[in-house]
């Protein structure tokens, strides 16, 4: 992930000869994989790295491409927010089917909670924090952030809201939990996982932290509406977060976290920050992701369209070469994406 090391000079001496062996132009790959796009940056190619955007419903089903890399790799982060228009989110949500309550009195239309912690939940007696953990062998956690593990995370960011005034809902990530994967999952995020809740069981009261691993994919969306703020390293839970109109705390490099759009967890633990510059840049990133970033999955498993997203990912790259922010910003603002029917 790293392009370092002894496997990545093998890597590369594989992808050299399969250029020298069929003069490929362009690596695509899934994935973080510095290694591909290092090689290609030395050898003159073209990389487009490929990854999946929120999966649940009722969001669509999305994918992206992007030349610079997947994750806190993306090259969202590097575009000049202040120009991207800002997108109508209560229009988004009302024509998506995604509704939350408003001032206007609207109902929220949400599969009800089942957890067993339901009741805790739906109290609102204190602000409510989501904490959304991840896997500790993924690159989120691994390249794009400070953490050495989900522990340290818990560690550091449970204290501190609960330290505030919050209550704390810590969601593990299903990757780490064996019963749910066939026995699949990896040990090393068992170990962190099952640390962490030994550390939020024994250390807070159930009233200030709460370990919450029996919601359903299904149930995300209602969770998400009954919670101030959602905490993660770069989950896709904070970019549905912030289409919700929640708070949102990014504590590693995310694709939704441009220029330091997104406040960092001292200040929105304490409520130091301007709330409405903070909605105005997550409607702006919002639109970005959402009209210029994301695509249809099904779209882009049309080999005709796979290739324009590819083909457009090289204009943007090259854009990003020769001018920057603002000639990568411009580029994109020209070429929004084809969302298909």
């Amino acid at each position: 992930m790293r392009g370092e090391g002894k496997i990545a000079e093998i890597y590369c001496d594989v992808l050299q000869w399969l250029v020298g062996q069929y003069g490929v132009e362009c690596f695509a790959y899934w994935g973080s994989n510095a290694t591909i796009r290092k090689f290609c940056e030395s050898a003159g190619l073209q990389s487009v790295a490929m990854e999946l955007g929120p999966t649940r419903p009722p969001f669509r089903e999305t994918r992206y491409c992007d030349f610079m890399g997947v994750n806190g790799d993306a090259h969202t982060r590097h575009v000049d927010i202040s120009r991207i228009p800002a997108l109508d989110l209560e229009k988004w949500r009302a024509e998506g089917g995604v509704r939350y309550p408003s001032g206007s009195g609207d109902e929220a239309v949400h599969t009800p909670l089942t957890t067993r912690h339901a009741r805790l939940i739906y109290r609102a007696d204190r602000p409510c924090a989501l904490l959304v953990l991840q896997l500790d062998d993924d690159s989120n956690c691994l390249v794009h952030s400070r953490f050495s593990g989900m522990r340290e995370m818990v560690g550091e960011v449970v204290p501190q809201l609960v330290g505030a005034g919050w209550r704390v809902f810590v969601k593990p990530h299903p990757g780490a939990a064996p019963e749910r994967n066939s026995g699949k999952a990896r040990w090393r995020n068992v170990e962190g996982h099952a640390k962490s809740r030994e550390f939020v069981e024994s250390s807070f009261s159930p009233d200030e932290a709460v370990w919450l691993d029996d919601v359903p994919a299904a149930e995300y969306t209602s969770l998400i509406d009954k919670m101030d703020m959602v905490v993660s390293v770069n989950s896709s839970m904070g970019f549905e977060a912030m289409l919700s109109g929640k708070v949102v705390v990014a504590l590693g490099n995310a694709p939704y976290n441009p220029g330091g759009a997104l406040p960092t967890l001292s200040a929105a633990a304490t409520g130091e920050f301007d709330v409405g510059a903070y909605h105005e840049n997550a409607s702006r990133v919002c639109n970005l992701l959402l009209n210029y970033y994301l695509q249809p999955c099904n779209l882009l498993e049309n080999p005709a369209a796979l290739g324009m997203a590819i083909l457009r990912n090289a204009r943007l790259a090259e854009a990003w070469k020769f001018g920057g922010v603002q000639a990568l910003t411009d580029k994109l603002l020209s070429s929004p994406v084809v969302m298909g029917a």
